[in-house]
């Protein structure tokens, strides 16, 4: 795929929102969203070695 990427539908609210909005008010809940999301990679108790062996395998086999 060329060109402009194409924006998920679901961030455009966001990015509209974070551009009429002051960080203060939507920056803890970014944050919220970010550590909720470190957590429950954290759980799934997955090594690094795992992770580099999926990037590398996404890496050699991208989608058509």
């Amino acid at each position: 795929m060329h060109g402009t990427p194409v924006r998920p539908t679901g961030a455009n609210p966001w990015v509209e929102y974070i551009q009429t909005h002051p960080p203060e008010e939507w920056g803890p809940q970014q944050n919220a969203v970010v550590n909720e999301q470190l957590r429950s990679a954290q759980e799934t108790g997955l090594s690094a070695e795992h992770e580099q062996r999926v990037r590398a395998f996404a890496e050699e086999n991208p989608p058509e």
